[in-house]
């Protein structure tokens, strides 16, 4: 089985300073200890995501690089690095994920047990509007490809998300 039925598109709360919060609730079928794993096992991390060099912990910095098809065949994907300020397993995490050319994101996912199964619900901060469309459509394709790893289906791709819910995330934040 897959996802829970949930909304899965993001929400965009405006936020005081002219930025925006976007926020994703997804729901799974899993303990909070599976749906975690995904989150911080490396093995897991790389199949969905990216690879994470370093030794990661509260208070540790690593540095991240993407495994998605978003980097161009043969491109060596940019590092990243991510400052990790919380981790309670398995239920919280939250980052500062600092990108070369981009403003800090802050982000913290909560993972909660349900009747069924799990709830994740990621949420990034102080994204400028003028970016969330493609940020949202961004996180949507990666909480996708974390919902097919997780039920070990085909991993979807990049290509035409931004087209395909630009809309939606333009009309969330008025655009």
């Amino acid at each position: 089985m897959s996802a829970i039925a949930s909304p899965k598109n993001g929400m965009v709360l405006p936020d005081d300073d002219g930025t925006v919060t976007l926020v994703y609730h997804r729901d799974f079928y899993g303990s909070p200890d599976d749906i975690w794993s995904w989150l911080t096992e490396y093995d897991k991390l790389a199949q969905w995501i990216g690879q994470i060099e370093g030794v990661a912990g509260p208070g540790a910095t690593v540095t991240f690089r993407s495994t998605t098809d978003r980097v161009g065949e043969g491109v060596e994907p940019r590092a990243e690095m991510i400052h990790i300020d919380v981790c309670r397993p398995p239920n919280r995490l939250a980052l500062d994920w600092v990108i070369p050319g981009i403003p800090l994101a802050r982000i913290e996912v909560d993972v909660v047990a349900v009747n069924r199964g799990t709830i994740l619900r990621l949420q990034h901060e102080m994204v400028d509007e003028t970016r969330a469309v493609k940020i949202g459509a961004g996180w949507h394709y990666l909480l996708d490809r974390l919902d097919a790893a997780h039920e070990a289906r085909a991993l979807p791709t990049w290509d035409g998300y931004v087209e395909a819910l630009a809309p939606v995330y333009g009309r969330l934040t008025g655009r």
